[in-house]
């Protein structure tokens, strides 16, 4: 479904609370416009087409049975339209509460307005030097801010508004314009390498996961049964602490690189950079409980980081787009929608990597921002409208793939949908293989020796020796044929 809009449209968000169906859409003119899509979710799942183009109002059916004509029923109320600034609204993001919506303008300026009169409650003028490109709420009190010339800001909304509001933090390590940001609270720490450590076989590093997840259950299923025990109870609880977690801002910037802040700290060891990918990043996104991050390039590229591995490269590139990628959305934790510039909406499944399908298009137009909330995502392009995609379709095939026990995500077939069972499968198999192998050797060793057990008693048994070499060198062959099969 298309939403008609007063102008082209740059940014937009969903409320907060699961229960209040609210979109905020910030528009070229300075315009914050506040819609209510409820209709759309109460309305049947068939009934959710593409509407009429942005410029009419309403499209007239004709019935079959009569030659009256009846308009089609708006699946949406626009709440109000709200105006902080007269120039364009480059950025804006529901508060975490969902009470107002902070934004930000080509005059340098971040407002905050209430959710409810759409009234300015709270203004900070000229909170960077050059015209600020993105907003994000952290928290109720801290909000941050990106520019064009690559620089971020922390801002705490309790301090008085106004001119020469000096902000808490700031960083300047990007000199490229910022395109996207992600705050995740529980990002895994990188893992510490070793010097002297000998590096292992692909084989023995499964074998040692394999080892270590069974050693894990081991450890829940004791901590079960004695959960009655306070020095066990203390045991358990100190074993969380071994998967360490943090909470970091992740920023891509035109300039090709990506970094990862601390908001709690500041100076040159705040923030983690990584190299130069040769390629704008102009979008982001988490899977897998931010234990993967996939970065959208200007080349059409998606790049994969791993956060426990460091930040400082990629550790795989999923190619296929025709054109540059310019906003990202999670799905699932294997799945994510991706808007490119030649305005289709796809989805693609990462590890292992494969395009599913095509979900949305904006007719050629570029798509420049998506959000996602539950089973409804908009997404906006160059146009004076916003597109409502119902994802239900999606949603309800990756739950019968769950129950059915059969599928991936988004009910695939023939796809892995869990690392750790597919791991266990390989391990099976190799281990197996190796079993094999062992069995074989020993069994032609067995026969060797047989064989000059024979050829020693050839002389006092004559008709039982012929029957023993026409045995033993076929099963001698045969060992030595599987042994070498299995190599």
């Amino acid at each position: 479904m298309d939403i008609p809009l007063s102008s082209d449209a740059l940014d937009l968000t969903f409320h907060p609370s699961s229960s209040t169906n609210l979109l905020a859409v910030g528009l070229i003119s300075g315009k914050i416009q506040l819609i209510d899509y409820s209709d759309y979710l109460s309305s049947p799942s068939s009934s959710r087409t593409p509407a009429q183009p942005p410029l009419k109002r309403f499209k007239t059916t004709s019935s079959p049975l009569t030659s009256e004509t009846s308009p089609t029923p708006k699946l949406y109320r626009k709440v109000y339209t709200s105006r902080p600034s007269k120039k364009s609204c480059r950025g804006l993001h529901f508060s975490t509460t969902g009470t107002s919506i902070f934004s930000v303008s080509k005059d340098k300026s971040l407002y905050s307005t209430d959710t409810e009169t759409g009234k300015v409650v709270q203004s900070w003028d000229e909170v960077h030097e050059a015209a600020p490109s993105r907003v994000l709420p952290v928290d109720e009190n801290l909000v941050v801010t990106g520019d064009d010339e690559g620089v971020v800001r922390l801002w705490d909304v309790r301090k008085e508004s106004g001119r020469g509001v000096k902000p808490v933090r700031q960083w300047e390590h990007h000199f490229d314009w910022i395109t996207d940001m992600v705050y995740l609270p529980e990002l895994p720490v990188p893992k510490r390498e070793r010097k002297n450590e000998v590096k292992k076989s692909k084989l023995q590093l499964k074998k040692q996961r394999r080892r270590e997840r069974q050693a894990a259950l081991l450890k829940e299923q004791s901590a079960k049964n004695d959960d009655d025990d306070d020095d066990d109870s203390d045991d358990d609880s100190d074993e969380p602490d071994k998967v360490e977690s943090r909470s970091r801002l992740i920023v891509t910037s035109g300039d090709g690189s990506l970094s990862s802040i601390d908001l709690l700290t500041s100076g040159p060891t705040s923030f983690e950079q990584s190299e130069d990918q040769e390629d704008e990043l102009l979008s982001i996104t988490s899977i897998r409980s931010s234990t993967k991050l996939v970065v959208g390039t200007q080349l059409g590229i998606l790049s994969l980081w791993t956060p426990s591995r460091g930040l400082l490269d990629h550790v795989d590139r999923v190619p296929g787009h025709p054109a540059s990628v310019d906003t990202l959305v999670t799905l699932d934790s294997e799945t994510v929608l991706t808007g490119s510039s030649d305005g289709l909406v796809r989805v693609v499944q990462i590890l292992p990597s494969k395009l599913l399908g095509v979900i949305a298009s904006h007719d050629g137009l570029p798509v420049e921002r998506m959000k996602r909330k539950e089973s409804v995502l908009a997404s906006i392009g160059h146009s004076n409208s916003v597109k409502l995609t119902d994802l239900t379709p999606l949603l309800e095939d990756e739950e019968d793939g769950d129950s059915e026990g059969e599928g991936s995500a988004l009910g695939i077939v023939g796809l892995a949908s869990d690392d750790q069972d597919s791991d266990d499968e390989e391990d099976d198999e190799e281990e197996e293989q190796d079993g094999d192998e062992q069995d074989d050797v020993v069994v032609g060793l067995d026969q060797d020796d047989q064989d000059d057990d024979d050829d020693d008693d050839d002389v006092e048994e004559g008709d039982q020796d012929s029957d023993s070499e026409d045995v033993a060198p076929s099963k001698k062959k045969a060992a030595k044929g599987g042994f070498f099969s299995d190599l």
